[in-house]
């Protein structure tokens, strides 16, 4: 459990809140002025242009908006504006926020399309709807930037209006409850470029702290772009398991003492059918997640279809078998409940039999080989023999571990 929780708080703190960090020490112990200034001058332009082509080449529109909101602030808020300083800094700190909050949570539709024109509008009109306002009602404007929204008996040393402060504490709730919801990077690289953008706008006496700030923002969100492709790659995405890539990179890790266990679903064939495929993937995601608690330093993998693979690095196929037969009590004992079958369109017929209320049985058989005695055997082939050992338990009945 522990090693659990030290796991995701070094996902949700690596590596947006390691740049944050860094950010923030570097403009506290004055490091950001010892840069050249052509290096702080062109650092947010090259951000900001390579996160939009590689939003465009991976059709990310998220990071094309949340960067053209973001430099856009930059440019403003580093200009010499004088008195329309002070204006600049409290709208973005109302407006950018609330903008990245949209667009951590709306869904991904691309850039070059009818919603992403539909969003591209919206994000161009903002900025007129506030010179409109600055033109004909510069006092209600003022009053909304300026609005006391909290009472506290006490003073917060904060250079951020209340309207600011309301505008980030939404925007963190809302991103903050979907990160926990998902655990996608993305939404954990929205988090830690809105804390960048709040320690922008506190220090808007420091140009170069700003602009510092911003362009470390950036960096998160393309980094966060990043981490999400590799995650497409190279986990699973309707279990949350490794997938079949992870599994080829993992298996030319191993030392020279391993087991390699073959795990199947078993009659999985017959349940989807009697059931159907929606039921189906619901057995699957409740078996994987069972096999991702799998103990002995055990890491699971789905293979595919309703095979996963279980690698236990330095372990004998005696010492990995205990393990396992816990892990396939665990399955076995924990049954499934059915759902009710979605209801058919009209002219449809119901497809499986009805589910509402019943529980069933889901076992699992195991077949675990050890490293290879040949000279220069590959793992690849203590997976073959693992299926041998899988195959075997089938034939033996189903519902037990077999070691080769």
């Amino acid at each position: 459990m522990a090693s659990v929780l030290i796991g995701a708080m070094l996902r949700f703190f690596i590596p947006g809140g390691v740049l944050w960090l860094g950010a923030v020490l570097s403009v506290q112990h004055g490091w950001n002025n010892n840069l050249p200034p052509s290096v702080l001058n062109l650092a947010p332009s090259i951000v900001a242009c390579g996160g939009i082509l590689l939003g465009w080449r991976f059709n990310r529109s998220k990071l094309i908006f949340a960067l053209l909101a973001l430099f856009t602030v930059e440019r403003l808020m580093t200009l010499p504006l004088g008195a329309g300083h002070t204006i600049i800094v409290k709208t973005a700190g109302v407006l950018l926020p609330l903008n990245f909050a949209y667009y951590a949570l709306m869904s991904e539709r691309g850039f070059v399309t009818w919603r992403g024109l539909f969003r591209l509008i919206i994000f161009g009109l903002q900025p007129f709807i506030i010179i409109a306002m600055l033109l004909w009602r510069p006092d209600s404007l003022k009053l909304i930037l300026n609005a006391q929204l909290f009472k506290i008996p006490f003073s917060i040393p904060l250079p951020l209006t209340d309207p600011m402060l309301c505008a980030f504490s939404i925007s963190f709730l809302l991103i903050l409850l979907a990160y926990v919801q998902r655990r996608s990077p993305m939404e954990n690289a929205f988090l830690w470029a809105g804390a960048t953008v709040f320690m922008a706008l506190a220090t808007t006496q420091s140009p170069v702290a700003v602009s510092l700030f911003l362009t470390t923002g950036g960096l998160v969100l393309i980094i966060g772009v990043i981490e999400t492709a590799h995650t497409m790659a190279f986990r699973d995405e309707l279990t949350g398991l490794p997938g079949r890539r992870a599994l080829e990179e993992a298996l030319l890790k191993l030392g020279g003492r391993y087991s390699v266990a073959m795990v199947d679903i078993d009659f999985f064939k017959k349940f989807n059918d009697t059931y159907g495929h929606d039921v189906g993937d619901q057995v699957l995601r409740m078996v994987a997640g069972k096999m991702g608690q799998v103990g002995g330093g055990g890491k699971a993998f789905r293979y595919g279809g309703e095979e996963f693979t279980v690698l236990f690095n330095g372990k004998e196929p005696e010492e990995a078998v205990p393990h396992l037969e816990r892990l396939r009590k665990t399955i076995e004992s924990s049954g499934f409940a059915l759902r009710d079958n979605k209801r058919p369109r009209k002219g449809q017929k119901k497809r499986g039999k009805s589910s509402a209320g019943r529980k069933v049985s889901v076992t699992v058989s195991m077949g675990v080989a050890g490293r290879p005695t040949a000279r220069k055997a590959k793992p690849q082939e203590a997976i073959k023999a693992a299926d041998k050992a899988l195959y075997k338990a089938k034939n033996d009945g189903r519902n037990r571990v077999v070691a080769q």
